[in-house]
């Protein structure tokens, strides 16, 4: 018990640090528990750098988000906690990039005569469903896909500008798995109304 609270308080002396929030006091005390066990600056660099990632990740998605209209979704889905949605979006932007690097990663740099992009032991490459149904196939041999939904969200439809038929703008559902160095959770707003991250810690089984 004494090693999780111990545990807990230097988790959040950790990220006060990184919010730039910590007193002179905060700093002396991470400083001492630094000096009896130097793993302290190890937590701290990764701390510093999931943050970067984290705002880097936000400046993304806001970057995407401006963008994009957002239209009224009829029917009216079921409420979305702020934070979940946050998460999803972050998780999202993620997904994307790494799609992005995947499908650059099976591109050689000279496609062949024939006009389709194939990497070894692949089908050849020629459009985005192409990539995307292999980025699933690679995916689920690896274990880091699990399903692809086949039904599709739809958020806007409208006549096609292009002639016939309709434009559909629609979410497409892949549940996927993936491992982590460390997880965070927002636990409230600072006085400066900026989300507050502490480490994720999952519950232990059979510990008194």
């Amino acid at each position: 018990m004494n090693d999780d609270m111990h545990e807990n308080e230097l988790d959040i002396l950790i990220m006060r640090v990184v919010e730039g929030d910590a007193s002179t006091e905060e700093w002396d005390t991470l400083a001492t528990r630094a000096a009896a066990d130097q793993s302290v600056w190890r937590l701290l660099a990764t701390a510093q750098r999931d943050q970067m990632d984290l705002a880097r990740l936000g400046r993304v998605a806001a970057s995407v988000a401006d963008g994009v209209d957002a239209p009224v979704p009829r029917p009216q889905p079921a409420p979305v906690a702020t934070t979940a949605w946050t998460g999803w979006l972050g998780w999202a932007v993620a997904a994307v990039v790494f799609l992005a690097l995947v499908i650059n990663s099976l591109t050689p740099p000279q496609p062949p005569a024939e006009g389709g992009v194939q990497a070894a032991g692949l089908a050849p490459i020629q459009t985005a469903q192409d990539a995307l149904r292999t980025y699933l196939r690679k995916g689920q041999e690896e274990g880091t896909v699990l399903s692809a939904e086949p039904r599709r969200v739809i958020l806007e439809s409208r006549p096609n500008p292009g002639g016939d038929g309709y434009e559909l703008i629609y979410i497409q559902q892949i549940m996927e798995r993936a491992v982590v160095p460390s997880l965070y959770q927002i636990e409230g707003r600072d006085e400066r109304g900026r989300p507050s991250l502490a480490r994720y810690r999952p519950q232990r089984i059979g510990r008194m």
